[in-house]
């Protein structure tokens, strides 16, 4: 899954893409959580670093990487981050707890390695998607890049 922060202009959160979209459910306090069926994923905002750094490194050429945190996510992390991290949340989102499957990994440290990044925490992923929305329900409007 890819998580992160909005940064082109949209009018509501129903123009959420899929992977935010299903954040902000929980936020919203939708039951059940949902099931991740893969413990993968990577913040936005690493992704398009990587790519540019794929382009722009020539040791990059040629080279095939999955660019992945090491650190996996479940639903009920995310969850659990919005309880500790957004006083107006508690009493929506439900603590749950999942298991996370740790029987296959991806190798996202030689991604970050060699390609120079410094890749976002789950915790800061999902604090920054969530603060933004939650401003959007003030707002109405996700007007570009949240820094």
């Amino acid at each position: 899954m890819t998580f992160g922060p909005i940064v082109h202009p949209i009018n509501s959160v129903d123009e959420l893409n899929e992977s935010s979209a299903t954040l902000w459910s929980i936020a919203k306090g939708n039951k059940p959580l949902p099931v991740s069926r893969v413990p993968f994923w990577i913040d936005v905002r690493d992704l398009a670093k990587a790519h540019v750094e794929a382009l722009i490194r020539p040791e990059a050429g040629g080279r095939r990487y999955v660019p992945a945190s090491p650190e996996r996510f479940s639903y009920a992390k995310a969850a659990q981050i919005m309880l500790d991290r957004f006083e107006s949340l508690k009493g929506k989102v439900e603590a749950d707890s999942q298991v996370i499957d740790e029987s296959y990994g991806l190798d996202g440290e030689t991604v970050a390695e060699e390609l120079g990044l410094e890749l976002h925490t789950f915790q800061d992923t999902v604090t920054d998607l969530i603060s933004q929305t939650l401003a959007m329900e003030t707002n109405d409007k996700i007007k570009g890049p949240m820094k």
